[in-house]
Parts: C-alpha cells; sequence; structure tokens
C-alpha cells in the first residue's frame, strides 16, 4: 500500500509536520493537479530532496496526510462514542466526524472526490472501518445472540453511508450544521444496526444531548 513506516526521530517527526502543515494550506489555495513538490517544500521550508526523503511524491503525501487525520479523527469519536452499557445512543461520534471535516474542508473535499487515484478515500475508510468494528464489537459486549448480518457488511456500509453524506455535504449539496446532521445520521441508522448486531429491543434508543437534558429537568 506504499504506506509511510512510524518515525521515531523528533527531527524528522517535525519536518512531516511541516510538509503536511504545508500541503494543507496549499491545498486550500491551489487545486491539487496544479500543485508541485517545489511550492509544498518552498512553504514547509525544507530542501526538495528532503521533502522526497519523506515522500515519493505529493499522491502519497496526500495519503499520508489523510491518514493521520483519519487517526486524529477516530481518537475524537472514541471520546464520545457510545460503549457497552450505555443507555442511549446521542450521534455525537458523527457529530465529531463533521466537525473535523468543516475544519479540513480542502483535504476532505480532495478525498472523497477521489484525488489520487482513490488511495487516500480507500485509506480514510479503511481507519474507519477498523474503528467502527471495535466500536461495534464493543456494543456487542455481553450479547449472547448471533449477529443478524455478517458483521463485516454491516461496518462496510454504515462507513460508506457517513462517507456518502460528508462527500455531499461537503461537496455543498447538502445543507445543514455538524450538530444537526450527526442526530439525523444516526436516527436513519439505529434500527438497522441495533438488528444487525442482534442488541435486546430497546437496548440502544437513540436520545440526543438535549433529549437527556430535558428528562433530567
Amino acid at each position: 500500500m506504499d504506506l509511510l513506516p512510524p518515525v521515531t526521530d523528533r527531527r524528522q517527526r517535525r519536518t512531516r509536520s511541516a510538509v503536511q502543515s504545508a500541503f494543507l494550506a496549499l491545498i486550500a489555495e491551489t487545486p491539487f493537479d496544479d500543485l508541485t513538490v517545489d511550492e509544498i517544500a518552498a512553504r514547509a521550508d525544507v530542501a526538495r530532496a528532503t521533502f522526497y526523503s519523506h515522500y515519493r511524491d505529493k499522491n502519497v503525501l496526500l495519503r499520508a496526510t489523510a491518514v493521520d487525520l483519519a487517526t486524529q479523527l477516530t481518537e475524537r469519536i472514541a471520546a464520545v462514542a457510545p460503549r457497552h452499557g450505555d443507555d442511549s445512543y446521542s450521534g455525537r461520534g458523527l457529530v465529531e466526524i463533521f466537525r473535523h471535516a468543516s475544519e479540513h474542508p480542502a483535504l476532505y473535499r480532495l478525498v472523497l472526490d477521489g484525488a489520487a487515484g482513490g488511495l487516500p478515500r480507500a485509506e480514510l475508510a479503511r481507519v474507519l472501518r477498523e474503528f467502527v468494528d471495535v466500536l461495534f464489537a464493543g456494543l456487542r459486549e455481553g450479547v449472547a445472540a448471533r449477529p443478524a448480518a455478517d458483521q463485516s457488511l454491516v461496518a462496510t456500509a454504515f462507513v460508506s453511508a457517513v462517507l456518502g453524506v460528508l462527500h455531499a455535504w461537503i461537496a455543498g449539496d447538502l445543507p445543514g450544521e455538524p450538530e444537526t446532521l450527526g442526530p439525523d445520521l444516526i436516527r436513519t441508522q439505529v434500527a438497522g444496526l441495533s438488528w444487525a448486531l442482534s442488541l435486546p429491543a430497546g437496548a440502544l434508543p437513540f436520545r440526543t444531548q438535549e433529549d437527556t437534558a430535558a428528562a433530567a429537568g
């Protein structure tokens, strides 16, 4: 897959961070196809040779940047995701996805449009799929019944739905704000997920934070 090996050297990490930061700034100003390695290196204040010591070309840089941001995204989702024993699902994880995309719209647009042969999108989907696999396994903890559907299918379908809505939103074809899109999207998914994961009836009701606050009041 031509992914980059991890680096432990602090200087190498700083260089990669500088190059990726420069790249994120430039793709908001310049079409990806017109962007050159020289421009990225100049903005990052590194030599052209230094760029090539870390990335084979700008396509590999795009993929690496997408994977790094996807990893950051899963950390944000994990902080708010439902776990076994939770009494509701508020869609807060999806809100974080839309918020993250709103912070990096140029990158998400490139990735979701299929730039660099679609590989960055595939990497984003892979990272999210791995996270969703763990999330769904956690929701099924203690459930004796076998899943009603193949879990690979369930996770793939869920990630595909999220990326499809996210793509339309980033492209400007879908209105809404992260705080409303997340809950609305999960409302379309909860019943199907409960069935596919064979969760007991009513085990994962949808309840927004506002609903919880109103009930407490």
